[in-house]
């Protein structure tokens, strides 16, 4: 009985419509919503943006390669295994005794060398020469006979650089160029993702300032409605002129027409928020902060020298000056000392002569120079002087950037002070206009006041509403374009 009366009193109390939409909203409302819109903050969207960026990816490798770079100058100091191998086959007899009809040699080597930071060059060597005399005659009417060769030679030789080169020059100079291609790299990519972290905070406030200018609009339009809605009730009863009907007209169309802007504009910075970031989706799903939360937050004291862009140049400039004392010092004539001590062991058997390898026997020292120098010296010299033009023309373009960065500052400092100034009036406006807004309440509710006043009032705030809004956003626009010139800024 219990469970049938249930049943009965569910089927009645359900039979009617409020009730049934009251007891299905409770339901709905009790079931927990599985997918909320999130927030994404300025500084989320940003590291999605760099994250993202294709360019600066590739920035990044650069100063990878810079890096690779600096480790594999190392190769030119480390230990080089250096071997040779050559056959010689000599057919022409040679015009006085001894003589033979032909001559083959072999000969191999094999040996470590090293260049050092210092400038020397040490090299340790074994070489092996086999040599066979076919028809051999060492006087006149001798028999002839074939006559076999072989020789070990090990060496030591040692060489010092003393004018090019002088010492290492060349190694250290190769050192600091890659230090400041390094440096130069860094600073190019820091400057890069500031440029692209510049565009996707103002990317963001454009969505943030489309956003909240479009609630505005729809606003603004739903006020303009209900205007045209009470003077088209009064023209009906004849009780005000066509004209104002017109006026009322003209207001909604108007209001349309902005809204159309506005939601367009919507539209293209909807677009341009996702495909920052790597989305083809013309839709942001997430929630975004406050423009007046953003517009709050203090901003950055310019500092010139903070810019990485003039750090690049400066790298740079550095860079053309070592580049220009390495071409220098290549244009001097090369003079290197060398000494090379070397023993020999040679018999008539390979064998033979392997074993007296050991033996005492009368070594071989060679001391000399090698000297070396260009003929045309003008042409040597012209590496130098295009490194020094590379240099003024960099000094050059780094003053001319100092100056365009000063007048920047400038400029968005004259522009902010400005904008203050027009946020302090847009915010009066719209203090006074709620004042208003709040008066014809008061007014109409004592009978003061009509409902064709009041909705002038409301539509009056509406648009000191968005006049604040655009206001807002200079001011942030601003302010991140300053942000530029934090030191820690990006």
């Amino acid at each position: 009985m219990g469970v049938a009366f249930f049943n009965v009193t569910v089927y009645r109390v359900c039979r009617s419509p409020r009730v049934l939409l009251l007891m299905c909203l409770s339901v709905f409302a009790a079931i927990p919503l599985q997918a909320q819109a999130q927030t994404i903050t300025l500084e989320e969207y940003t590291k999605q943006v760099l994250d993202h960026n294709h360019a600066l990816k590739r920035s990044s490798k650069q100063i990878e390669i810079s890096q690779e770079n600096i480790k594999g100058l190392g190769q030119a100091t480390a230990p080089q295994l250096v071997s040779n191998a050559m056959i010689i086959n000599n057919r022409q007899p040679p015009l006085t005794y001894p003589t033979y009809r032909a001559l083959n040699s072999e000969i191999f080597g094999v040996g470590v060398e090293q260049q050092f930071n210092t400038g020397t060059k040490a090299a340790v060597n074994l070489e092996w020469q086999n040599s066979t005399l076919y028809g051999m005659a060492p006087v006149p009417g001798a028999p002839t006979t074939d006559y076999n060769d072989g020789q070990f030679i090990p060496s030591i030789s040692v060489s010092q650089s003393l004018w090019q080169n002088s010492f290492g020059s060349h190694l250290r100079l190769q050192a600091e160029t890659l230090k400041h291609v390094e440096s130069s790299s860094k600073f190019a990519y820091e400057s890069q993702a500031k440029l692209i972290g510049l565009e996707a905070k103002m990317t963001y406030l454009n969505l943030l300032f489309s956003r909240d200018r479009l609630n505005l609009t729809k606003k603004t339009l739903k006020n303009a409605e209900k205007i045209f809605d009470y003077v088209n009730s009064r023209y009906k009863k004849s009780l005000t002129e066509r004209s104002d009907l017109l006026q009322a007209q003209a207001l909604v169309s108007a209001r349309r027409f902005e809204l159309q802007r506005v939601e367009l504009d919507l539209q293209n910075a909807t677009t341009n928020f996702n495909y920052l970031r790597g989305q083809g989706s013309n839709t942001v799903a997430e929630s975004t902060v406050s423009l007046r939360v953003i517009s709050a937050e203090e901003e950055a004291e310019p500092d010139l020298t903070s810019r990485p862009e003039l750090k690049a140049l400066e790298a740079q400039i550095q860079l053309v000056s070592v580049s220009a004392a390495l071409e220098e010092d290549k244009a001097k004539p090369s003079l290197e000392a060398f000494v090379k001590y070397s023993m020999k062991s040679n018999h008539n058997d390979v064998a033979e002569a392997t074993a007296r390898l050991i033996d005492p026997y009368h070594p071989q020292t060679a001391i000399g120079v090698t000297f070396r120098m260009p003929l045309d010296g003008d042409l040597a010299q012209s590496s130098t002087r295009v490194a020094a033009l590379q240099r003024q023309a960099l000094i050059h373009q780094l003053e001319e950037t100092k100056l365009a960065f000063s007048k920047d500052i400038q400029s968005l400092t004259e522009k902010l002070a400005m904008a203050k100034k027009s946020y302090a009036i847009a915010t009066q406006l719209e203090d006074i206009q709620k004042s208003r807004v709040q008066n014809e309440q008061r007014e109409y509710r004592n009978g003061r006041s009509t409902t064709y006043q009041n909705l002038l009032a409301i539509q009056d705030l509406s648009q000191a509403e968005i006049g604040r809004l655009q206001v807002e956003f200079e001011i942030t626009a601003i302010k991140t374009q300053l942000a530029l010139y934090k030191g820690d800024a990006q």
